[in-house]
């Protein structure tokens, strides 16, 4: 997983180990970090789990019409092939002549809609161009053995028989199918793409079934669909700018607590602030690729600072979704093309797509952009890199806190599309990226309203140092009253201070005492520090406080 712990520890080592070769630890965490960035983009999936990130088609859609005597369900946990669900489909048996399957389309989204609808050719601009795609393959097994099912792709808006266009904006190539009788045990199977015009394409797969063939019915199941890809079609899709997914999830939808959904909700989720220090790792490898990926990073948070699907003024939301960076082709929330895909999961009994990560945007998670931007910009020169840091600064400008006893910068927005809010709270930890971020901004530009800036998040934080526990405290609650609840120390405003601001050691020599007293822990036979405790009713430490939200949202 990309814990904050583990990117801080890489950066260290990767920065220790630039005189040199990388140590086997840096080098080993490199690795880590290249699978995951690539996972999703050596070849174009369809379906790997439900809601993983690099699924494609999202609409299905009944053959022949709505009233086929079929279902499809993709978070069946019965025995996937690997992973933590499988698509299951069923051909009923009813009376009389019987067919019928599903299509997996692109699909729209238009504004408004709640999920994305099917297109069958009529609406233009809606297709992926899959070119350079040699084979569609996928595994399939029967429930009982003796299945026979086509398999298919293309065709949409054309004519099954001769191939002919019927819609206006029809699938580039006729169907390409197959007919195959399925096992009882997991099975490969493969459409060969050879020669076909795959520039825009709007049915990615789909299956049929008929009672000539499968007079009782027949159940099956499918996993891990995905195109494959030529050699100069997968070196360009490698190529694209994206976001790392921040946790390389366990194949579980639920476990016992204190797990529980985790696996699931998080599936896809690729924290800014994860992304960020991924990028900083990236830069300070001091490669070729390394440079390569960080600008691949960096190009994703230019690309979301400028088509957020709702607002036009550069910021950066706390977590994004990983994989393409953009929503798919003929998907247009508030009627815009092309807008950056967010984090969340899909829910089967209900068909609904659940946001998280959307009820707030932070000041902090905008400053570590804007810090891996610039680290960016001083490492290859690109204007674009700054000019996106500046467009950032420029909105979290918007929250500085300039009366009151307590100032620097508030937290950011609540509710930031539905019903935008101030937080009326400032945190140190954000005040300290913030004054990390203003100052390496003012020796990007020269312009001293940003050395400004920076001071005002530093008079902020050392507001909060409290000589009577010898410790920073958290924030402040509004701009009259510091935050001294109960279970709301952080240990990392303690270490982040030290480097954050020079000569912070010699002004309050004891800072890292306050971690020591407060933060260490024992769990499991492992001794370490953990950022936030509670406290039980008699004051002992208790487990870590670690809040996140989730929001359901009316789109995509």
């Amino acid at each position: 997983m990309l814990t904050r712990a583990f990117l801080y520890i890489l950066i260290t080592l990767v920065t220790v180990s630039s005189a040199g070769a990388l140590n086997a630890s840096a080098a080993a965490a490199l690795d880590h970090l290249r699978h995951v960035m690539d996972q999703y983009h050596d070849r174009f999936i369809v379906y790997e789990d439900v809601s993983a990130a690099g699924n494609h088609f999202h609409s299905w859609a009944k053959i022949p019409d709505s009233g086929a005597a079929v279902l499809m369900n993709g978070s069946s946990t019965d025995a996937p092939r690997r992973g933590a669900t499988a698509i299951r489909a069923e051909f009923q048996n009813v009376a009389g002549p019987n067919f019928g399957g599903f299509y997996l389309l692109n699909g729209i989204l238009p504004d408004g809609a709640s999920s994305p609808q099917p297109n069958f050719g009529t609406v233009p601009n809606a297709g992926f161009d899959l070119t350079g795609a040699t084979t569609l393959t996928f595994w399939a097994r029967g429930q009982s053995g003796g299945e026979t099912i086509d398999f298919f792709m293309g065709g949409v808006g054309r004519n099954a028989g001769s191939g002919d266009p019927e819609s206006p904006y029809p699938d580039s190539t006729a169907v390409v199918k197959q007919t195959f009788v399925l096992t009882t045990q997991w099975t490969q199977y493969s459409l060969d793409l050879t020669g076909r015009n795959l520039s825009y394409v709007l049915g990615g797969f789909g299956w049929v079934a008929s009672d000539t063939f499968n007079p009782g019915g027949a159940v099956f199941f499918l996993d891990d669909i995905e195109y494959q890809l030529s050699p100069a079609a997968r070196a360009a899709r490698l190529d694209q700018p994206r976001f790392l997914r921040s946790f390389e999830t366990e194949a579980f939808q639920s476990q016992p607590p204190p797990v529980g959904d985790f696996d699931f909700v998080l599936r896809n989720t690729a924290y800014t602030y994860d992304n960020a220090l991924a990028l900083l790792a990236f830069l300070a490898e001091g490669s070729a690729d390394g440079l390569r990926r960080a600008r691949l990073l960096g190009d994703a948070f230019v690309y979301a600072s400028e088509h957020d699907r709702f607002f036009d003024d550069g910021r950066i939301r706390d977590a994004y979704a990983a994989g393409d960076i953009s929503l798919p082709p003929g998907w247009t929330p508030h009627g815009r093309a092309g807008t950056v895909p967010v984090a969340g999961y899909y829910v089967e009994a209900t068909q609904t797509f659940v946001e998280i990560e959307q009820a707030g945007m932070s000041t902090g998670n905008n400053a570590w952009a804007m810090l891996a931007l610039l680290s960016l910009h001083r490492a290859t020169g690109d204007s674009h890199y700054l000019d996106a840091a500046l467009r950032i600064a420029h909105f979290v400008q918007g929250f500085r806190q300039s009366t009151g006893t307590y100032q620097g910068f508030r937290g950011g927005l609540d509710q930031p599309e539905s019903s935008p809010t101030a937080r009326p709270w400032a945190s140190s930890e954000h005040n300290l990226d913030l004054y990390a971020a203003f100052l390496q901004l003012a020796r990007a530009t020269g312009d001293s309203q940003w050395t400004a800036e920076a001071e005002h998040a530093r008079q902020l934080i050392e507001s909060m140092w409290d000589v009577s526990i010898g410790c920073y405290r958290a924030g402040t609650t509004d701009s009259a009253t510091r935050n001294e609840s109960a279970g709301q120390l952080r240990s990392d405003v303690q270490s982040w201070s030290i480097l954050a601001i020079p000569g912070l050691r010699a002004l309050h020599p004891g800072v890292l005492l306050c971690v020591e007293s407060n933060h260490a822990t024992t769990d499991q036979g492992f001794a370490g520090v953990i950022s936030t405790r509670t406290k039980t009713a008699s004051g002992s430490k208790g487990a870590p406080i670690w809040p996140w939200r989730m929001k359901r949202m009316g789109t995509w």
